[in-house]
């Protein structure tokens, strides 16, 4: 782990807001899941600048290769949390026996984000610990699969806004805000690893 990984706060995110948005979500009170998920999209939002900022700052002429293939590895990890974060809240919230609450879709969307989460994860081990070709395949892909992720969320954010089912007390009332939130987290994400990457790689 290094220095600026922010994976254990974000572990620890992850786990204290899933727990309030299932006691919540266990009493009926529909408001109260909305608070824990922003905190867990502040949290994220903090973290992530936290460890991107010294890049933001940095004023070297060429910053080694490794700087760069380091703050995709963090970012990369961060977007994983996002997603991570997404899966165990939507398949907590559709635990029946734990809140009540039954949607038949709610495990295949957990399902879902449980493997964005894991592409994340392996697409910023593989920065890390693959070969040099790898590697720098995987810097150049870089930018249009984080501009993919930031526009997907973009669109499914607007969907659920202007679609009015923000608003819906059908059973996935609970699977739109996990949908709200994750997508708001993913774009802000997806835009400071852009930032990084663009600051990092013009210094090249």
């Amino acid at each position: 782990m290094t220095s600026r990984d922010q994976t254990p706060l974000l572990i620890a995110a992850i786990l204290s807001t899933v727990a309030l948005m299932v006691y919540a979500a266990a009493r009926g009170r529909v408001g109260m899941i909305v608070p824990p998920a922003c905190l867990f999209v502040a949290t994220a939002i903090m973290a992530v600048l936290l460890s991107n900022l010294p890049d933001w700052r940095s004023t070297a002429a060429s910053p080694p290769r490794d700087v760069v293939e380091q703050a995709l590895h963090r970012n990369a990890r961060a977007l994983g949390a996002a997603y991570a974060w997404s899966a165990i809240a939507m398949h907590a919230l559709y635990l029946t026996p734990l809140t009540g609450l039954r949607w038949q879709h709610g495990w295949q969307y957990a399902l879902a984000f449980a493997l964005l989460a894991a592409l994340s994860y392996e697409f910023a081990r593989l920065v890390r610990d693959a070969g040099d070709t790898t590697r720098a395949m995987l810097v150049r892909l870089a930018v249009p699969l984080t501009i993919g992720q930031g526009v997907l969320a973009a669109s499914g954010l607007a969907f659920l806004v202007l679609s009015g089912k923000l608003l819906s007390r059908r059973p996935d009332w609970a699977a739109h805000q996990v949908f709200l939130f994750s997508a708001l987290a993913v774009m802000v994400l997806a835009a400071v690893t852009l930032r990084t990457h663009a600051r990092l790689t013009e210094q090249a």
